[in-house]
């Protein structure tokens, strides 16, 4: 007669009837799928990419600077030249007359300034009309004078002298009641003259 293992299958019966969580299903722990690990990178690089587009447009501005440094110093010299062998009070007369107004005549931009100015010498019949080409102006009449001889000298046939409120002398190469032939005086005053000019001259001055 076969023996009988009661051992074995009281310790499977006890196991069943004893522990029940041992009837519960079991769960196989799922693997993780194995990919390439892929490297991503540290945000280290992103700071060290950031800083380029700034450098770029520091570099820029500081161009945009010198570029603009660059002009002002030009400008400056060529003031400079400009005013050269002047008295203070000739360079701030020349100050306050650059910014005469421009005034459009038949679609040519012209520089024209109104003043109210009194006669004094030269001019058609002994008078001045009401557009006079103005070449130069000082505060000494002894030099308006000089620039008035040459202007004779030269051939003109109305250059004249006019003085306004404040003393300052007006030296004028032609006065005439047309505007178009003030414009073709200046125009020819531009092109060649017999003095030497300066801006603002030669400019247009119109008796209100």
């Amino acid at each position: 007669m076969a023996p009988i293992y009661a051992t074995s299958k009281s310790s499977n019966s006890v196991n069943s009837s004893s522990d029940p969580a041992s009837n519960r299903p079991t769960t196989v722990p799922r693997r993780k799928p194995r990919f390439p690990s892929i490297p991503f990178p540290p945000i280290t690089m992103k700071l060290k990419l950031t800083p380029i587009p700034l450098l770029l447009s520091l570099s820029l501005l500081i161009s945009c600077k010198t570029t603009e440094e660059n002009y002002r110093s030009a400008y400056e010299v060529a003031k400079a030249r400009q005013t050269e062998g002047l008295t203070d009070r000739e360079i701030a007369a020349m100050q306050r007359e650059e910014s005469l107004p421009k005034v459009v005549y038949k679609g040519d931009s012209i520089p024209l300034k109104s003043v109210y100015v009194k006669w004094v010498e030269g001019g058609a019949g002994g008078t001045a009309l009401r557009y006079n080409v103005v070449i130069n102006s000082f505060k000494q009449q002894f030099n308006a004078r000089s620039v008035l001889t040459r202007l004779r000298d030269a051939g003109y046939a109305t250059p004249l002298l006019l003085e306004d409120k404040t003393g300052r002398y007006y030296v004028a190469a032609s006065t005439t009641s047309s505007l178009d032939t003030a414009l073709t005086t200046l125009r020819s005053l531009e092109q060649t003259s017999p003095v030497p000019l300066r801006p603002p001259y030669p400019y247009i001055l119109q008796r209100p």
